[in-house]
């Protein structure tokens, strides 16, 4: 995702939704229309939550567009519904955010999507582009989508990785394949490694010339010696 060139709103909401989840889980849940378009989508789990916390939107003909590109200007509402929810217990830092008002010279403090923009921008979850554009009607990148909820994560929440169910969940949703990464010489590799790891090791190591030769290279160990 980070690499992609554009992101998706269901993205966004499976990104939002698990990244975030100890964030929604604090707000009180509102009653939505019901989206038509997103049954037996890979985000439903998390369409929902993102919606029922007002941090995106079921739009009037309830449709939620799962597929349809994010722009920064969507983008930018995200955060700052996220930036609002996030800093309900700090006031001053929201007041801080809102009374920086950036300047943008391709969006005016008149414009419709400038409030969330400055927010995003002023607390450092977004940043503007070249010229100091924000570029609102522009796609938002995935490196930009994953750098956002990174520095809401980091930055205005208790630190927090993506691991564990929640991570398995995402990749199989984007259709990752499992993999078990401990391979047969990777685990010949650490062995090695544990046989021949300090005084105090009651492992004992095989002779060199019966080791593997993955093992021999990795470690860069003569067959005899």
């Amino acid at each position: 995702l980070g690499t992609a060139p554009t992101v998706t709103r269901g993205q966004l909401a499976a990104l939002v939704g698990i990244r975030l989840e100890p964030v929604l889980e604090k707000v009180t849940q509102r009653l939505t229309p019901v989206a038509t378009d997103v049954r037996g989508h890979w985000a439903e789990p998390w369409i929902l939550p993102v919606t029922q916390t007002g941090v995106m939107d079921v739009y009037p003909n309830h449709t939620f567009l799962p597929g349809s590109t994010v722009l920064r200007s969507d983008l930018a509402r995200v955060v700052s519904q996220l930036l609002t929810i996030i800093a309900a217990q700090r006031p001053t830092d929201l007041a801080k955010w809102r009374a920086a008002r950036p300047v943008f010279p391709d969006l005016p403090a008149s414009n419709v999507y400038y409030g969330s923009a400055a927010l995003a921008v002023s607390a450092g979850a977004m940043s503007a582009l070249e010229d100091n554009k924000f570029s609102p009607r522009t796609a938002a990148t995935g490196e930009a989508v994953t750098a956002a909820v990174a520095r809401l994560v980091m930055k205005r929440t208790d630190h927090c990785l993506l691991v564990g169910e929640g991570a398995l969940k995402f990749a199989r949703a984007h259709g990752v394949p499992e993999v078990n990464l401990l391979t047969d010489e990777a685990r010949a590799i650490w062995l090695h490694w544990k046989e021949t790891n300090g005084k105090d090791s009651d492992w004992i190591a095989p002779p060199n010339d019966e080791l593997p030769r993955a093992i021999r290279e990795f470690f860069g160990i003569r067959a005899h010696g």
